[in-house]
């Protein structure tokens, strides 16, 4: 509901726009017609309001655009028609906090609560990774979170995002075994880059290089064969 309504606004504020849009050309070109601002011409209690409709538009989408993705200082956990039962920012941070301390090279330095459209809560967390399986530990770190929200505030995000601010990686990358890869592209690259140069020089080549490999019982049999070939083919037209 919440998508349609603005939709439904953007489309009129294009039609706001557009119409007055094109009453400023010809205001600007051939001029307003009859009396201009007067009463026998466009009525100016008109352009008020569309002002306001306009404004009232612009500002509205503003709104939907960014109060959505503002950071929340409190998590909703339970509400009724009688009570209301909601997280701090704090606690939510504590437990992050907490699930943090067992994940080896993962430091949380930000933690930040937004409402989506499906009317729950996604956790952005930045953090600070270090070592060589970083997306491991992430993945450990989302699996242990799951589970503590669950279990102690019994609330479950739509979403848990990593942002790494800072990595310090200790990784040593194989230097040989990068060198003869790049060497063997390398080749490769080469190989292709003469073969659309000369394609029939090429098969050529090749051609000459199999009958060179071929032994002379191969070419004796294979003549054998064109013989027998040739006489079947005599036999038959008579």
């Amino acid at each position: 509901m919440r998508k349609i309504a603005e939709k439904i606004a953007f489309v009129a504020f294009v039609c706001l726009s557009v119409f007055f849009a094109v009453l400023a050309t010809m205001y600007v070109t051939v001029g307003l017609p009859g009396d201009g601002w007067n009463n026998g011409g466009i009525n100016i209690a008109l352009i008020i309001v569309a002002d306001v409709v306009l404004a009232g538009l612009a500002a509205y989408l503003l709104y939907e655009k960014f109060s959505s993705h503002m950071a929340l200082k409190r998590l909703l956990l339970y509400c009724d028609s009688e009570s209301t039962t909601s997280a701090n920012k704090k606690v939510v941070a504590s437990v992050v906090n907490g699930c943090a301390k067992h994940v080896d090279g993962v430091k949380v330095r930000k933690t930040k609560i937004t409402a989506d459209d499906k009317q729950g809560f996604v956790l952005t967390l930045h953090v600070t990774a270090c070592g060589v399986a970083v997306q491991k530990n992430l993945d450990k770190l989302r699996c242990m979170l799951t589970t503590a929200f669950e279990e102690t505030l019994g609330v479950r995000f739509n979403g848990i995002n990593f942002v790494v601010d800072k990595l310090s990686s200790r990784y040593s990358p194989d230097l040989p075994t990068a060198d003869e890869q790049a060497e063997t592209l390398a080749d490769g690259r080469r190989q292709a880059d003469d073969f659309y140069d000369d394609p029939l020089g090429k098969y050529n080549e090749k051609t000459a290089d199999n009958d060179e490999k071929q032994t002379d019982g191969e070419k004796q049999t294979d003549y054998a064969t064109l013989q027998t070939q040739n006489d079947s083919s005599e036999f038959d037209a008579e």
